[in-house]
C-alpha cells in the first residue's frame, strides 16, 4: 500500500485525509440528465464541509459504499478478524521467506513482518456482518444551481428486509478488537500449527471490514443513472490480491475500453440481489459454518 501511495504521489496524485478527506456524500449537479431524469454526480462532499468538484468520480469505498450510494443490495459489507503476535529476533529469521499458510477450516498466516517484528494470524470463518438501525442516506431530491445540496432522507433499516429497497444493510464500524469467539478460534489454529505460540498474548488485533456482491465477482462500472460516476467496489475478500491489476480495470472502464469479457462479468447487476440470501456462505469454510452478526457478540478481546 506504502509502495503504491508513493508511486501515485510522484505520478502527481494528491492524497487529503482526515475530516477534511472524509467523504460523507456525494453531490449532484444541475447539468444533464440521464434516461431515468436522475441528475449527474458532480463531486463530493467531505465531513469538514468543504465541497470537492470534478468533472469525473470514482467510487471506491470499499465496504462504506454502500453508505454514499444505494447499491440495490449487490453489496453486502463483511468483516473479517486478524491478529498479530510479536515475534522474537531469532523467531524473525526462522520464519523469514515462510509463504502463506492457508487451513480453510482454521485460518492463516504470513511471513512475519520485519518492521514491527510481528506475524499476522486471520481466523477463517464466513465473516460477520452488522445488521443494525443504521442504513445508508439516499438522495430523494435535485440538487440546485447554487451548489447547496437539498434534502438527504434516511432510509430505515432493520433485522427484516427493508420494504422499498428489499434488502438489507451491513453498517461497517472500525474497533481494534476482535471478539472472544475469534481469539479462541486462532488459539485452536496456532496449536495445530505453531504451538509454541498459542499462549502468546496479542499485540494487535481489529476487525477488517470489506464488500461481497452475489457473486464476489467485482462491480467496475459506470453508475447506469449518472454517467460521470465510474464505480469500482466490491472486493469480496479478494480486492487487495489484485492490487496490482485492479485500477488498470477501473481506469479501461473510465476510458471506454474495458474488454467484453470484464465488462459483463464486472457490470451493474442489480437484478443478482433480489431476493438475496443476506447470510450466504459465498463458498467460505472455517469452523464457523454460518455468516455470523456482531449483534450477538458479547465479549471482545482488546488489545
Amino acid at each position: 500500500m506504502e509502495s503504491a501511495c508513493k508511486e501515485a504521489e510522484r505520478m502527481g496524485v494528491v492524497f487529503v485525509s482526515g475530516e477534511r478527506g472524509r467523504v460523507v456524500r456525494l453531490l449532484y449537479g444541475t447539468g444533464e440528465m440521464s434516461l431515468s431524469g436522475a441528475q449527474d454526480v458532480v463531486g463530493a462532499q467531505s465531513a469538514d464541509g468543504e465541497a470537492w468538484y470534478a468533472d469525473r468520480v470514482i467510487l471506491t469505498a470499499g465496504p462504506y459504499a454502500d453508505a454514499l450510494l444505494d447499491f440495490k443490495g449487490q453489496l453486502r459489507p463483511t468483516a473479517w478478524t486478524l491478529c498479530h503476535i510479536a515475534m522474537k529476533p531469532a523467531e524473525l529469521q526462522l520464519y523469514r521467506n515462510l509463504p502463506v499458510m492457508f487451513n480453510v477450516e482454521r485460518g492463516f498466516f504470513m511471513e512475519p513482518d520485519e518492521d514491527r517484528h510481528e506475524l499476522k494470524i486471520c481466523d477463517e470463518h464466513p465473516g460477520y456482518t452488522n445488521f443494525g438501525p443504521l442504513q445508508h442516506e439516499q438522495r430523494r431530491g435535485e440538487r440546485g444551481g447554487s451548489g447547496e445540496t437539498d434534502t438527504i432522507a434516511a432510509v430505515p433499516s432493520g433485522k427484516e428486509d427493508n420494504a422499498e429497497n428489499h434488502h438489507m444493510t451491513s453498517t461497517p464500524f472500525a474497533r481494534h478488537a476482535i471478539p472472544l469467539a475469534a481469539a479462541n478460534r486462532v488459539r485452536h489454529f496456532l496449536k495445530d500449527t505453531m504451538p509454541h505460540l498459542a499462549d502468546r498474548p496479542f499485540s494487535f488485533a481489529r476487525i477488517c471490514w470489506c464488500a461481497d456482491t452475489c457473486d464476489r465477482n467485482f462491480l467496475i462500472d459506470s453508475h447506469p443513472d449518472y454517467s460521470s460516476l465510474v464505480l469500482g467496489v466490491g472486493g469480496s475478500g479478494h480486492g487487495f490480491a489484485h492490487l496490482p491489476s485492479v485500477g488498470g480495470f477501473i481506469v479501461d472502464e473510465m476510458e471506454g475500453v474495458l474488454g467484453a469479457r470484464f465488462k459483463e462479468v464486472f457490470r451493474w447487476r442489480p437484478e443478482q440481489a433480489v431476493g438475496r440470501n443476506w447470510r450466504a456462505l459465498q463458498g467460505r469454510w472455517g469452523v464457523e459454518r454460518r455468516v455470523m452478526d456482531f449483534g450477538e457478540v458479547d465479549e471482545w478481546v482488546e488489545v
